[in-house]
């Protein structure tokens, strides 16, 4: 079998036996009539193993319907769509469907660009223009990597993934005989160790790979993630640093950076990195907004509520026509930051704020109710409540806490009956959830 042949082979059995699908992200007519000449006639794929899709969250919604189907999703996504970045999606494609391939197509390609692609899991890159035949090339070697060597990497880390540590660390031992610089042979190596518990022994292989390549960002990961988590902060920020040098488009790794800079009480250069992490999510789309100010809240927010809501404000700023449930997320976690800081006034402020673009969010309204009560005005937070259920009549229904909370407010607001209704409630589920299911 020749070459082209063989590539053409693993494309159809990819689709036809393996159940493959194509989800594709493009609105380049030249590339996109590339792509069906390819697989749908040159190849005979059914049009139905096919999906060009219209936006990011259409391509989300395929992920689950792949995997309802047993389908393994092979996503197709430009880098930049109306001049919002989506590179940064790859990560997350990748969590939600952990065997989905992805190429990301590009006009140009940075080093830095590059080197974010790779690390947060893209199978290949495509830079167009280009030919059908280096397409085929492509789309194949991004299903199954040539040679004898990806193949035992890629045994190694399905049995990293399967909890076998023991057969993965025998497979690092041939993919070492083969070659024994390979960086992702050494990483793995480390990966297998970790797991048995020979931390040194795993940090010594992570060096090494590091050593081995100065652009492979993984080993240097692993050492970053290592070190917090024994709590070596300085560690920690010392790998997180050479990895920002490695690959500087990484928003939620600036966010690292940032909450360890504030651990070590280098105001300056958190900030410095928070600030950088809000303009790179911001070149995304709304939803890369709101996951970044979801991060920066997990980060910051119980340690440091005024950095957190520092830029927590920048992203409200930023986010201009966001969805109405990004900006609720948003605006709640700016509310949560300054109820930490005391600040029960500027809270009921913003609570506001946010109600008045998105008048229809219950937890906004339950938000606003807490902040209110924390200033003692329990009229105006036994109101915030009733509008929160009004909205949503089975708000705090399902949660001991929240009709605790809400039972006390209507309490302080002289409200009896509703004070009895959810205190009883309460009181309900607490048994419910000790007595377990029936």
């Amino acid at each position: 079998m020749d070459y082209t042949a063989r590539l053409r082979g693993i494309i159809r059995d990819f689709a036809l036996t393996k159940g493959g699908t194509f989800v594709v992200l493009s609105e380049d007519t030249i590339f996109v009539k590339m792509l069906q000449s390819a697989l749908i006639k040159q190849l005979a794929i059914p049009q139905f193993h096919v999906n060009f899709v219209k936006g990011i969250e259409a391509l989300m919604g395929q992920l689950p319907i792949c995997d309802v189907k047993g389908a393994t999703p092979f996503v197709i996504i430009e880098q930049i769509l109306h001049g919002r970045r989506h590179d940064q999606y790859v990560k997350k494609i990748k969590e939600q469907a952990p065997n989905c391939k992805i190429i990301v197509l590009a006009n140009e390609i940075t080093r830095d660009s590059l080197a974010l692609l790779y690390e947060l899991g893209a199978d290949n890159t495509i830079v167009k223009p280009l030919s059908i035949n280096t397409l085929v090339e492509k789309i194949a070697n991004a299903i199954e990597p040539p040679a004898r060597l990806g193949k035992l990497m890629d045994q190694a880390r399905q049995l990293l993934t399967d909890g076998n540590a023991h057969a993965a660390l025998s497979v690092t031992d041939s993919i070492l005989a083969i070659k024994p610089d390979s960086a992702t042979g050494l990483m793995l190596r480390g990966d297998a160790l970790r797991d048995l518990g020979q931390h040194n022994e795993a940090i010594l292989q992570y060096q090494q790979a590091m050593d081995t390549a100065q652009l492979f960002v993984a080993p240097v990961q692993r050492l970053a993630e290592h070190y917090a988590t024994l709590g070596d902060t300085k560690r920690e920020l010392h790998y997180l640093q050479k990895l920002d040098a490695l690959s500087p488009l990484n928003y939620e790794r600036k966010i690292d950076l940032g909450k360890a800079s504030l651990v070590m009480g280098l105001q300056d250069s958190a900030h410095k990195y928070l600030d950088d992490a809000v303009r790179i999510a911001g070149q995304g789309d709304s939803r890369l907004l709101s996951d970044a100010a979801s991060k920066l809240a997990r980060a910051c927010m119980e340690q440091y509520p005024e950095a957190c809501e520092r830029h927590l404000r920048t992203i409200v700023d930023m986010g201009g026509n966001a969805p109405v449930a990004a900006i609720a997320d948003i605006w709640n976690r700016l509310g949560i930051s300054l109820r930490r800081q005391g600040r029960w006034a500027d809270a009921v402020a913003e609570y506001g704020k946010a109600i008045q673009r998105v008048p229809n969010d219950e937890n906004l309204h339950f938000n606003k109710a807490l902040a209110e009560a924390d200033g003692q005005q329990y009229i105006a937070a036994a109101d915030s409540l009733v509008n929160a259920i009004r909205i949503n009549p089975a708000f705090g229904k399902q949660d001991a806490a929240v009709a605790a909370r809400i039972g006390r407010i209507f309490q302080l607001a002289g409200d009896k009956d509703k004070a009895k209704e959810y205190t009883a409630l309460s009181h309900e589920l607490d048994i419910q959830r000790i007595q377990g299911p029936k």
